[in-house]
């Protein structure tokens, strides 16, 4: 099965992060690039997503993100800065 985690800031990241020596191959996306390579440093099943768009073909997708704001505002679609 391959997973989709959007946001792997301090909630998130853990999660993620013990998928992948279980054997899971996770799609990683969040806009802080070193969030992303601490948890795909985690084991070798996990690839960085470069947009939302990317885990489209993930049969299931988590998300942990801050804010319900932030997902209903779409804020994980791209980096504003």
């Amino acid at each position: 099965m391959k997973i989709g985690f959007v946001g792997v800031g301090t909630m998130g990241g853990p999660v993620a992060r013990n998928l992948l020596p279980a054997g899971q191959s996770v799609c990683v996306f969040d806009l802080n690039s070193e969030a992303v390579e601490v948890t795909l440093a985690a084991g070798d099943r996990g690839q960085a997503a470069t947009s939302l768009a990317d885990l489209g073909g993930c049969e299931l997708i988590f998300t942990c993100l801050p804010l319900p704001q932030d997902v209903r505002e779409g804020k994980g679609q791209t980096p504003t800065s």
